[in-house]
């Protein structure tokens, strides 16, 4: 049996937080007036009548979807599935490119230290012992025949 890197235990802890963080956050955008609006005045870089927006309920039901594929791709990182290393590279990849677009339009600071996030990660996600804990069974037995 596979061996699960640390590192991958605690992405998939992270993931299920942000997960649950974007359930919580769509479902305050879907069904307004209810106690979790005061997400949206602690810190909110969206206009004021966003939420009642036919944008603002795309993005509410977009981020219930992504929680969703968060969850299930928890579970592919700790089981070692080769597709949930996959999506969580993408994830990290885009979210740099994000990173770079806000060093872009001015936020240096944020967009550096998030490149170096997303970067630290990806070299982790592409070490050796991590790559091996993704490797199917199939393609060991390919290998060996």
């Amino acid at each position: 049996m596979k061996s699960r890197p640390i590192g991958i235990t605690i992405m998939g802890v992270l993931l299920v937080m942000v997960s649950i963080l974007a359930f919580i956050l769509g479902i305050s955008i879907i069904i307004p007036g209810t106690p979790l609006d005061i997400l949206w005045t602690l810190n909110s870089s969206f206009p004021p009548n966003f939420k009642s927006t036919l944008a603002g309920m795309i993005f509410g039901y977009f981020l219930i979807i992504l929680s969703i594929i968060g969850l299930y791709t928890r579970w592919g990182l700790l089981k070692g599935r080769k597709w949930a290393w996959w999506i969580i590279v993408i994830i990290f990849v885009v979210n740099g490119i994000g990173d770079l677009a806000r060093i872009v339009f001015g936020g240096v600071i944020e967009g550096i230290f998030g490149i170096l996030i997303a970067a630290g990660f990806l070299f982790y996600l592409t070490r050796p012992r991590v790559r091996a804990f993704f490797e199917t069974k199939s393609n060991k037995e390919i290998e060996e025949n």
